[in-house]
């Protein structure tokens, strides 16, 4: 039986399989990651999108993390049923397979812990079944923005929606369309560059950080430029200073080796 002809898949659920079929290996590392993705495709423009038509698959609002749909987990929860998706849970200090920060709170999950979903390998020709315009602006979304983290995610959306905690806090669950007409006069009405190259230089140092641990220990300071390690010392200040005469400007990023990459939560710098 057509998948489509039965009420167990729904076309919006194919637009969450195809964010996932998109992504590298077929796997994508957090649900905040598939939410923000998806939310990128309904606002093109926004996001410097080629597409022109927007996605309205999934009706979002205002939440903790940015915009939010409850119905993408609905979708996910099909799939999984369908044997179309899997989810697991990955604890974020030993993922090796995406820059993910060790301390990264994935959406609806606990602690230290990130839900990676992998489609299956029939799950291809499955998505064929979805609109043509819907798929393409959501691969578009993952193949212009999937390279960044749940974490990053979040912060672009929160750049170019102009959601600022102010705001969050005074809409908190009100739908999204909503919120934008009620807020458009004070959203901005240009739309900020996001930080790609302190993006980049955070995800090098990131996926770098466990075998620096290993050959450097812990409590000490690397800086980056873009995915260039330029610098490793103990003192930061220092660090950054000898970066600037070397190389004739700031680093992009200085990260800290530790099991969280915060100094004062692993006991460092507290004497």
């Amino acid at each position: 039986m057509d998948r489509m002809a039965s009420a167990a898949v729904q076309e919006a659920d194919l637009l969450v399989l195809q964010a996932v079929t998109a992504s590298a290996d077929r796997r994508l590392f957090g649900a905040m990651k598939l939410q923000k993705l998806l939310f990128i495709a309904h606002h093109p423009r926004e996001f410097d999108l080629k597409s022109k038509r927007p996605l309205r698959a999934f009706p979002f609002k205002v939440y903790k993390n940015g915009p939010f749909s409850e119905a993408i987990y609905a979708s996910v929860e099909r799939l999984k049923v369908e044997r179309l998706l899997a989810e697991e849970s990955r604890d974020t200090r030993r993922l090796a397979e995406s820059p993910l920060s060790p301390t990264a709170r994935d959406e609806g999950g606990p602690v230290l812990k990130v839900r990676v979903f992998t489609a299956a390998s029939n799950a291809v020709s499955e998505v064929s079944a979805a609109d043509a315009n819907d798929r393409r602006v959501v691969r578009e979304a993952v193949e212009k923005w999937g390279w960044l983290t749940g974490e990053q995610l979040e912060q672009l959306v929160l750049i170019r929606t102009g959601l600022t905690p102010a705001l969050k806090g005074e809409f908190m669950g009100v739908e999204w369309s909503r919120f934008a007409k009620a807020a458009a006069d004070r959203l901005p009405k240009y739309r900020p560059e996001p930080p790609a190259a302190y993006w980049r230089a955070q995800q090098q140092f990131l996926m770098e950080r466990p075998r620096l641990i290993r050959e450097h220990g812990k409590g000490r300071f690397v800086a980056y430029i873009g995915q260039r390690r330029v610098g490793i010392a103990s003192d930061e200040i220092v660090l950054y200073k000898e970066v600037v005469a070397k190389e004739g400007g700031p680093p992009d990023y200085i990260g800290f080796l530790s099991d969280t990459g915060r100094p004062l939560v692993d006991g460092f710098g507290t004497s």
